[in-house]
């Protein structure tokens, strides 16, 4: 008799013949610290201006396990987990990669430095439309979930406006809206993995529909 395993949203369940790990918890703790990171940084604690040792977290955790956290997920038939991780993930990677100095992007564009800005506030509104895309997705699932990608719309907006104008004070605000990102992805995660094991609590993730919808096999 195939297994039920229940998608991270709580609105959906999917069917398979096999019991299969969840890799949305694994996904959401690599999303949370690298944008930990980042969002320090933004905020400017610890007089930071050089963020180089962030690269490692964009190109290998936030970035590379995220996108195998979104590969598991799609395996497992989970359609939006797997979107979502494996385009951030993406995200992360590009990320990492544009400001790698080894690959030459940003000290392409050393002559015209309003271009880079530019380029890179195209880029910033292309996910920010994205994730958009994405909390449509998730209305109906829980509000610990549709608060962080709601926050990440608004992390996008600031982000790009900041990138556009060079107001710093863009940048700090999407620095603190980070954090709090961070720690509700770290919260759902947790809740995720205390629903999967033997544990003294758990926590509420505040679900909306329960609604479950079965794989026509």
């Amino acid at each position: 008799m195939p297994g039920s395993t229940t998608t991270l949203d709580e609105a959906i369940t999917i069917t398979s013949n096999k019991k299969q790990a969840n890799a949305a918890p694994l996904g959401l703790c690599s999303f949370a610290m690298t944008t930990f990171v980042y969002s320090m940084y933004l905020i400017g604690i610890g007089g930071v201006t050089n963020t180089n040792v962030g690269l490692g977290l964009a190109l290998f955790y936030g970035g590379s396990i995220q996108l195998l956290a979104g590969i598991f997920e799609m395996l497992r038939g989970d359609i939006f987990h797997g979107t979502i991780f494996s385009s951030y993930g993406g995200y992360w990677i590009s990320f990492g990669f544009i400001h790698f100095e080894a690959t030459g992007v940003v000290s392409s564009y050393k002559d015209n430095p309003v271009m880079l800005n530019n380029a890179l506030g195209i880029f910033l509104i292309g996910w920010t439309i994205f994730t958009i895309v994405m909390l449509l997705c998730v209305l109906k699932s829980n509000l610990v979930l549709i608060t962080i990608i709601s926050l990440l719309i608004v992390i996008n907006v600031c982000l790009t406006i900041s990138t556009f104008t060079g107001i710093r004070s863009f940048e700090v605000a999407a620095g603190v809206l980070g954090v709090i990102s961070a720690f509700l992805a770290w919260y759902l995660a947790l809740a995720s993995i205390l629903n999967q094991v033997p544990c003294y609590f758990t926590l509420n993730t505040w679900p909306r529909v329960r609604t479950p919808i079965i794989e026509k096999v």
